[in-house]
């Protein structure tokens, strides 16, 4: 094998992630600071993410026909 094959092959490798595209999302705060909205994504969550205090288990129950400032479940 070449000698400067794996240093070629490193050099290559980190050129190519330098010239990958970046992310662009923006994170911006929604209903008072209570939730969180991906641009990137088109997506809202809640940013305490134990909001409910219960388990996992029944997230789904809590959630169900919740109004949280006019998103629902």
């Amino acid at each position: 094998m070449n000698i400067l094959a794996k240093p070629l092959t490193a050099l290559v490798l980190l050129a190519g992630i330098g010239l990958a595209p970046t992310a662009e999302a923006a994170l911006m705060s929604r209903l008072g600071g209570l939730a969180v909205y991906d641009t990137d994504r088109n997506i809202t969550w809640l940013k305490d993410a134990n909001y409910a205090k219960t388990s996992g288990y029944d997230a789904d129950d809590f959630a169900a026909g919740r109004d949280l400032l006019g998103f629902t479940h």
